[in-house]
């Protein structure tokens, strides 16, 4: 991993290029502010967590996937997360969730195009259990492609 520090408005932030999953992870692990991944496919062996500002970045556009490969979910933002994602292909992610679950239909919680409950549910429940991304905190998206993920989820419903 390559660290630069650029000096900002009196705020010190830190970029990172790199070019391997494990270097993404210690990244992300790092206090760097901007990772900046070269052009690849970065197979992934656990669930990417931002519990911090960062933005994850292709260095050119549409030339890097974040791979889940079917077993893990892709990108995981904590409440306390803030991520900015530009330019990335994220696919192959995987989320599988057994539990119960109390809807207040008077109050949905994701809009849908539809006011039928079933629907509302249906949209909410990829909300909340996106196999590619799976946000509790804050995101943009800028140029990402997200695609080829799934989610699963055995859930008890009381309305």
């Amino acid at each position: 991993m390559e660290g630069q520090e650029v000096v900002t408005s009196g705020r010190q932030l830190t970029a990172s290029t790199v070019s391997s999953t494990s270097a993404l992870v210690a990244a992300i692990g790092s206090s760097a502010t901007r990772i900046v991944l070269q052009a690849g496919t970065y197979d992934l062996t656990s669930t990417l967590t931002i519990s911090r500002a960062v933005t994850i970045e292709a260095q050119v556009a549409g030339s890097v996937v974040l791979n889940g490969m079917g077993q893990r979910r892709v990108f995981t933002i904590l409440s306390t997360g803030v991520a900015q994602l530009i330019g990335l292909n994220i696919t192959g992610g995987y989320a599988s969730y057994v539990g119960a679950r109390y809807l207040n239909l008077a109050q949905p919680f994701l809009e849908a195009s539809s006011s039928a409950p079933l629907e509302r549910y249906a949209h909410a429940c990829l909300f909340w259990q996106g196999g590619g991304l799976y946000i509790e905190g804050s995101a943009t998206l800028t140029n990402c492609n997200i695609s080829g993920n799934r989610a699963t989820s055995y859930v008890l419903l009381a309305f």
